[in-house]
């Protein structure tokens, strides 16, 4: 089955690469046709074992997402709840059995509204409801809890869900030690997880973990400095965002990673790439595998157009999280794409997808991005190719159904320019199977391809089809 794969991934490559030399010796014609679970009281103790082997999985990696942990009974609210979700996420981060995912790419879609997610933090609503919104949201596991300083240390109580169903609900809870190097737990917290069903590829991550040197106050202004930043950054930019929190946690712990990435972040958000660029190197250098650091800098270099060295980033985190490094090449061609692709610079936008597409072909959505930037540069015939051939390969499920919108889209875009040339009929073909695929997808966009096709009968002159169509 892998041999099949891998030859038809091998005869795509040689259809995409020959048809970009073609295109290229030949000239290129612009108008061819062309979302506190449920724990029993008290909250038993997850039994903590020894790192066992680990045996590599195949398929598509599960998502797992770190909520805020919230006060636990007694506690009263402060930002630690807050300081130790991020602690959490920067470590799951470098789980390799897991495909990297943030809250903070959630947070608006779990909480829609700004007082649902300050509530849920502070512990005053109620829980979310994991296995609907994980299905809904494609996030297998869910990982909460809540926390209680105990003199100079912390408790903190961990669950975590699998929305599968295959595990149920796993509980741990774990002391984190302050002040100091926080982060003695990791060990004992990675082989939770992997008791938890949710397996090491190659049992070297803790490796590539660091010592994370705060302390309880470092802790309390981090979560604060980190509830602003997401705050202002799912609901709007009413207020400039005040980094008075940032440096606070910062000075607090001045050899915190996650207090110097966090800062950087948010200059970052404030559009002061410079800034944070330094802000990400001095993190760096506390933390030189720190992935959220690396990845802030990729994306200054992005924002920047600084293509080079974003592909070199890209490539570095690969390595950290032990990848192919081509994956992470791949993202960040494809995020500079967008950014030419908004901006109307559909040349580099095809160059950066092309890029995106050799370095990581496993990828619909990368096929569909070219596609729909050779369509915008009026490459049509040369964006169905590639469409058809990528059906292929992506020949069911949501990869499947991407592709054949994206053809819906580019057939549309074809139609268009057939009738700004007076070729009528040859514009109503295209718009036809155009609309075949959003009879099936898009409804609401089927009935704006008749009312158009009805359009372009009444230029015709055939008022009676164009009625046909309009009803």
């Amino acid at each position: 089955m892998k041999t099949k794969k891998a030859a038809t991934y091998t005869a795509f490559f040689l259809f995409f690469w020959a048809t970009i030399f073609f295109n290229g010796c030949q000239g290129r014609d612009h108008h061819a046709i062309s979302e506190k679970p449920y724990l029993p009281s008290p909250i038993p103790k997850g039994k903590i074992i020894q790192k066992k082997g680990t045996k590599r999985v195949s398929g598509v990696k599960p998502k797992l997402i770190v909520m805020p942990l919230r006060p636990a009974q007694g506690q009263t609210y402060n930002g630690i709840g807050l300081g130790v979700h991020f602690l959490l996420g920067n470590m799951v981060a470098h789980h390799n059995g897991l495909k990297e995912f943030w809250f903070g790419w959630r947070v608006k879609r779990i909480f829609h509204k700004k007082n649902n997610f300050l509530d849920y933090c502070q512990g005053e609503d109620s829980l979310i409801e994991a296995i609907s919104l994980g299905r809904g949201q494609g996030i297998r596991y869910w990982l909460w809890g809540w926390f209680k300083q105990q003199g100079p240390n912390l408790k903190i109580n961990l669950a975590l869900i699998d929305t599968e169903g295959r595990h149920g609900q796993k509980n741990a809870e774990f002391i984190i030690k302050t002040p100091g190097k926080i982060t003695d737990f990791e060990e004992d917290f990675f082989s939770w997880l992997e008791d938890c069903g949710i397996e090491n590829l190659d049992g070297k991550i803790t490796k590539s973990l660091w010592q994370e040197d705060t302390n309880m106050p470092g802790l309390d202004f981090l979560g604060r400095a980190l509830e602003a930043y997401y705050i202002y950054s799912s609901w709007g930019h009413e207020k400039e965002l005040d980094m008075k929190m940032f440096n606070k946690a910062v000075s607090a712990a001045p050899r915190s990673y996650l207090a110097h990435d966090l800062r950087a972040w948010a200059l970052y958000r404030k559009k002061d790439y410079q800034a944070a660029k330094k802000g990400f190197k001095s993190a760096l250098k506390l933390n030189k595998n720190g992935l959220g650091a690396l990845s802030g800098l990729m994306w200054c270099a992005i924002k920047t157009k600084d293509e080079k060295s974003a592909i070199f980033l890209g490539s570095e985190k690969s390595k950290i999280r032990m990848e192919n490094t081509s994956i992470g090449k791949a993202y960040a061609a494809i995020r500079m794409g967008n950014i030419a692709y908004k901006g109307n610079d559909y040349a580099r936008a095809v160059g950066l997808y092309e890029k995106a597409v050799m370095w990581n072909p496993e990828k619909a959505a990368y096929l569909s991005k070219l596609a729909l930037a050779y369509s915008a540069a009026g490459e049509f015939i040369r964006a169905l190719d590639l469409l058809d051939h990528g059906l292929k390969i992506f020949n069911a499920g949501r990869d499947r159904e991407s592709l054949l919108i994206s053809k819906a889209d580019v057939l549309y875009s074809l139609s268009m320019s057939l009738r700004e040339q007076g070729r009528y009929m040859e514009a109503i073909n295209r718009l036809e199977k155009a609309l075949d695929i959003d009879k099936i997808y898009r409804l609401k966009k089927a009935a704006d391809d008749l009312k158009v096709m009805g359009s372009i009968f009444d230029q015709m002159g055939d008022h009676k089809r164009a009625l046909e169509n309009y009803n």
